[in-house]
């Protein structure tokens, strides 16, 4: 028997969940819930259909959207070389996965951006997504500076992470 760490679950590889109950400084007993893992892909027919990936999957509550780019529902690029129209065809797409499962912006919990060029395209970025977003309660947020996207004239994509109810 070997020490787990006290006061946490651990999900194990198959789906489920391991609850340790301490007596003393020991495991004496391991708890092992089954939960229903099943996963769901979300793929609205308003965002370029996705050839290798879903743009959403849900798992239980909750909801994970694939990093978006700047294509429209016929999978052209929107707004090359303008950092504000992207963005806002980023958020277009969030929008529809989110929808499709049910949600909007208030479910969301967390994003990650990856943005070309941060000196030349923070403002615009910023200014394009708080449009979209909470003001009273952001989700937690990682803005990350990259050389380059793929397609090439990408200058944003976002990423999500949703809890619905």
């Amino acid at each position: 028997m070997g020490l787990f760490p006290w006061g946490r679950q651990i999900v194990l590889g198959d789906g489920r969940i391991c609850f340790p109950v301490q007596a003393g400084s020991w495991v004496q007993t391991i708890i092992i819930v089954e939960v229903d893992m099943e996963k769901v892909a979300i793929n609205p027919a308003s965002v370029a259909k996705a050839q290798t990936y879903s743009h959403g999957i849900k798992v239980g509550s909750l909801l994970f959207v694939a990093g978006q780019v700047a294509r429209d529902a016929q999978g052209r690029m929107v707004g090359i070389r303008d950092i504000r129209a992207q963005t806002a065809q980023v958020y277009e797409n969030i929008k529809a996965v989110l929808a499709e499962a049910g949600a909007g912006f208030d479910n969301v919990v967390k994003t990650t951006s990856y943005l070309v060029n941060m000196d030349l395209n923070y403002q615009g970025y910023s200014e394009a997504r708080a449009k979209y977003l909470p003001k009273d309660k952001p989700p937690a947020s990682t803005l990350v500076e990259v050389k380059s996207l793929v397609p090439r004239d990408a200058l944003i994509e976002v990423e999500a992470v949703a809890v619905l109810d």
